[in-house]
């Protein structure tokens, strides 16, 4: 199958109309508008915050900024950032912490 059939290009606009999706429903569901985070669960109940969590949504909304060139997605990096060291309490010094929070500031 060549790159330009129809096929092909129909395939590609309903795999990013889902990762859209997708993406929205994480958002949605999970972002905490006040502490700019991502909480644990999506109804409030698990104030305790992980690594990988962040880390893996924080991976899809940069993502979807980079598919779709959608500011609304890169105005969350510099949210999250300061959410996530407020939420810490401290500055990120952990290793790993520093890494994936690295990533929203390269856009």
């Amino acid at each position: 199958m060549t790159s330009g059939s129809a096929w092909s290009q129909s395939a590609s606009t309903e795999w990013n109309a889902a990762a859209d999706s997708v993406t929205q429903s994480l958002i949605r569901l999970y972002w905490d508008e006040e502490e700019h985070y991502f909480r644990t669960d999506n109804d409030g109940t698990n104030l305790a915050t992980q690594y990988w969590p962040q880390a893996h949504a924080m991976d899809v909304v940069i993502d979807a900024y980079l598919r779709s060139g959608d500011n609304g997605y890169s105005d969350l990096f510099q949210k999250w950032f300061v959410g996530v060291r407020r939420m810490m309490g401290r500055p990120l010094r952990m290793s790993m912490w520093m890494i994936w929070s690295g990533m929203p500031s390269q856009y």
